[in-house]
């Protein structure tokens, strides 16, 4: 059990070398995806052009926080999201009031290869199982669903409705959490829309060593592809 004095210096441990040297350039123009890019079952993550997101745990130096939702796209062709956040828990939100918050942001979006839009869809309807659980970013069991941080609400709601572990570690109670970075990283997630790169100085893939393509692909889009760091 970790007490608040342990949690604390873990917290300064793993942020002290992000804050230290973190540099946003925030006259960058942010891009973001067309909504009929959008499908149930896509994940987003938001990022501040130029800002730095850590963690994808190769040293101290390479970590990540980030954020992340899960998109649903109703019978209504409405888009929602869904999403744990500090403060708020478990929520669905309409898509454009979470984008009105991130006017300012890059968005990525990426959707699990390998699986039809019904099977991706089982995503949406286990993660809406959740909605009003609350927020705990220190609740490190993956398969535990009496809270959650925002990248592990999609892990779970995979392992559930489809039945594998999206990481391929199948042992969900981790000494650390595991990361939006991690997770965009992952080579079974497709890239459906790439402003850029996702952090900006560390594109190692977290935790497997797979070779994984961080370049801009917005090969879906008509816009151009920034570089967003």
């Amino acid at each position: 059990m970790l007490t608040t004095k342990k949690k604390l210096l873990l917290l300064i441990i793993i942020f002290f070398p992000f804050f230290f040297y973190n540099h946003a350039r925030a006259e960058k123009i942010p891009y973001q995806p067309d909504p009929s890019l959008l499908e149930s079952g896509d994940f987003l993550w938001p990022k501040k052009p130029g800002v730095r997101i850590p963690y994808a745990f190769r040293n101290l130096e390479e970590i990540d926080i980030g954020h992340m939702g899960i998109v649903e796209l109703d019978e209504n062709k409405i888009l929602w999201v869904i999403d744990a956040s500090y403060g708020r828990g478990v929520m669905r939100i309409s898509y454009k009031e979470w984008i009105s918050y991130r006017e300012d942001q890059n968005i990525w979006v990426g959707r699990l290869k390998g699986f039809s839009t019904i099977e991706r869809s089982k995503i949406v309807e286990e993660a809406k199982k959740y909605i009003g659980k609350p927020y705990d970013f220190w609740n490190l069991d993956l398969n535990d669903d009496t809270a959650f941080y925002c990248s592990k609400l999609p892990w779970l709601s995979i392992y559930r409705a489809l039945g594998f572990a999206v990481d391929y570690i199948s042992y969900s109670k981790r000494p650390l959490w595991f990361s939006p970075k991690q997770f965009f990283l992952l080579p079974n997630i497709e890239k459906i829309y790439n402003p850029g790169i996702y952090s900006a100085d560390f594109e190692e893939p977290a935790l497997l060593d797979f070779s994984v393509s961080d370049e801009p692909s917005c090969v879906l889009s008509n816009a151009r592809c920034p570089i967003a760091n």
